[in-house]
Order: C-alpha cells, then sequence, then structure tokens
C-alpha cells in the first residue's frame, strides 16, 4: 500500500484492512514516519539507491534483525521441557527421564540470543513514544524470562538424577513460571508490531 509517498508491506489481506480502516493508528509504529510526527522522515539514500533514482530504507543491524528468529525458540523450548518433564513424573518410563534437558538448554540458549539482539533492535530503531512503554515492558519480562530459564536449567543440571522432593516441585514451578513468562513476553512482542489489539 502506498501511504504519503511511501510503500508499505504487508502480511495478508486482512491486515491491509485493518490499516486502511485506520492508518494513523498503524503508522506511528513504522520507522519511516515517526521521526516527524507521523510526517514521513526524510529518505536516507546510499550511492546505488542513488543511481537507480531509488529511496533506500535504512536497516537495522544485522543482529537486530535475527530477533524475530531467536525469539521462537524459548517461546517452543520451554513448553517442550514442561511436557518432556511431565511425561516423565507421569510414566516413570526411563526414555522420558532427560526429555525436558535438550529443549531446556535451547530455550535458555535462544532467550540469551533474543535479549542481547532486542536490546540491539530496541538501541538502533526509533520508535515513537506509543510504542516505547511496550519495548520497554517487552525487555523487562524477556529479561525475567531469560533469568528464570537460567536458575531452572543450573537446577536441572545440578540435581541431574536426584531431582525428588521439594526439588522436583521447585524445577516443575519453575518451568511452568518460565511458560507463563514465554506467553506474556510473546504477547507483548506481538503488541509491539502488529499492535495491543492484535489478538
Amino acid at each position: 500500500v502506498t501511504y504519503k509517498g511511501r510503500t508499505i508491506a504487508f502480511c495478508c489481506d486482512k491486515c491491509v484492512r485493518k490499516f486502511d480502516a485506520d492508518p494513523e493508528k498503524y503508522v506511528a509504529r513504522l520507522p519511516a514516519f515517526i521521526s516527524y510526527g507521523g510526517e514521513p522522515s526524510p529518505p536516507r539514500e546510499t550511492a546505488a539507491a542513488s543511481k537507480l533514482g531509488e529511496q533506500a530504507v535504512p536497516r537495522p543491524p544485522l543482529l537486530a534483525r535475527y530477533h524475530p528468529v531467536f525469539v521462537h525458540f524459548p517461546l517452543a523450548g520451554f513448553p517442550l521441557a514442561l511436557v518432556g518433564f511431565l511425561l516423565f513424573r507421569l510414566t516413570g518410563k526411563q526414555m522420558f527421564a532427560a526429555a525436558d534437558v535438550v529443549p531446556l538448554l535451547a530455550a535458555v540458549s535462544a532467550a540469551a540470543l533474543a535479549f542481547v539482539s532486542g536490546n540491539v533492535a530496541a538501541d538502533s530503531i526509533r520508535f515513537s513514544a506509543s510504542v516505547r512503554w511496550l519495548i520497554e515492558r517487552h525487555q523487562f519480562t524477556g529479561s525475567t524470562l531469560l533469568v528464570v530459564g537460567i536458575v531452572v536449567s543450573t537446577l536441572r543440571l545440578w540435581r541431574w538424577n536426584r531431582l525428588s522432593g521439594c526439588w522436583l516441585w521447585i524445577y516443575g514451578g519453575g518451568l511452568l513460571l518460565a511458560c507463563s513468562i514465554g506467553v506474556l513476553t510473546g504477547y507483548l512482542g506481538g503488541s509491539i508490531v502488529f499492535g495491543a489489539d492484535h489478538l
């Protein structure tokens, strides 16, 4: 869609219809529009773009562009670790004894990458004030998820085959807490990109 001389790409027809109904609601989140109170910011041109007579859109750093890739691993890894843990506890089968370890460690590693790449993105992309408060909450919940993940994975590796009694409850509760924080973090991330009414 072309709006105020700028081309805006959408993921689907539904989003185009939502944008057409109230464009000003959404342009505040687009870097090309936020610099001058909703008016398009002056284009930055590279030599290659100038030769072609086109406007070049500045790209965020490489690490920031990979943030959406990294965040999917914690969102899937913590619930998979919880399922693996519950399968072992409910069935008692030895084949599930370590089913939680790989998804848990993958989730924590990806959460660390998501934390770093998310902070790079927040520092390198200009957002409007209406979106900045969402980013701060998203950063807080993402940081909390990383801390909880580190604590839970450390407990799991420390206790390894001796996960019983209160440690069992603490570990299971930690996995459940990580899943809950992950859902909230994902919701806030979706709100930054698609608006608070994206569900």
